[in-house]
């Protein structure tokens, strides 16, 4: 018998997880719904564009492998930071077309007022100064309202940033 030496391959094996898509779909997939959401974000759709990047960042957890506990963590702080600019895009899209209102209502009311001071009408004119000035006035709360709604939702991002950080644990000074 003639045995001729052959070199031994050696070959890891990897562990074959069924129901699970190739890295590279979901990478590609992460790509798409990054630029998805840019693409919405640039386009005024906010809770579009808020939805792709949350589902971009979490298929790009799934694709580095970040660990299970600090993926928790990141995908609660994408969740609470997405809901809170969901909510302040739903109430600036309320208080803009409650600011249109309110300068058509403006609009109107000065008009209004140009006639009656041309009709010499001081009772009138009394009446549409205040109604004017009212009108003024609550174009000035909605617009403190809106600037409001945007700072309550950055404030929750920068809690959630906050709390979704990663801790250092140091060895205690002697």
């Amino acid at each position: 018998m003639n045995f001729e030496r052959t070199p031994t391959a050696y070959d890891v094996a990897r562990p074959n997880y069924f129901g699970i898509p190739p890295r590279g779909l979901v990478a590609g997939l992460a790509v798409v719904a990054a630029a998805g959401g840019v693409v919405a974000l640039v386009a005024g759709e906010v809770a579009a564009a808020a939805l792709l990047l949350v589902a971009a960042l979490l298929l790009c957890v799934a694709v580095f492998g970040v660990p299970v506990g600090r993926a928790r963590t990141v995908a609660g702080f994408a969740g609470r930071t997405a809901g809170a600019w969901a909510q302040a895009a739903h109430e600036v899209a309320r208080l803009r077309l409650e600011r249109r209102n309110l300068e058509r209502r403006r609009r109107t009311t000065q008009y209004e007022l140009g006639g009656a001071a041309l009709e010499t009408d001081a009772g009138l004119v009394d009446d549409l100064r205040r109604r004017l000035r009212t009108c003024i006035d609550e174009l000035e709360r909605n617009e403190a309202d809106r600037h409001a709604a945007v700072a309550r939702a950055r404030n929750r991002t920068s809690e959630e940033r906050s709390a979704a950080a990663r801790t250092e644990i140091t060895e205690r000074p002697s």
